[in-house]
């Protein structure tokens, strides 16, 4: 996964091809970061069954993608309470 920064957004190209485009405003904090044990264990046993996922828990505070158990990743918070965890 790449960054690019622009004037007012962070823009994540994702390996699908994909952009997550993330306002500056919005950012509350960036910071190299563990992500979750228990979010990286269940990513592992999926992985496993060669299901491979990136997207957000059922109540829409945490966002994860590309991320590994034991990789630092970049953790952002968001003013609104929202975390994203995203590999680069």
């Amino acid at each position: 996964m790449s960054l690019m920064e622009t004037e007012k957004e962070l823009i994540f190209s994702l390996p699908n091809g994909m952009e997550l485009k993330i306002n500056k405003d919005e950012i509350k904090e960036i910071k190299e970061d563990y992500p979750p044990k228990e979010l990286c264990e269940l990513i592992y046993k999926l992985y496993k069954k060669r299901v491979i996922i990136a997207g957000t828990t059922l109540d829409g505070k945490i966002s994860f993608y590309g991320i590994k158990e034991g990789e630092k990743c970049k953790r952002i918070e968001l003013k609104n309470g929202r975390v994203i965890y995203i590999s680069t």
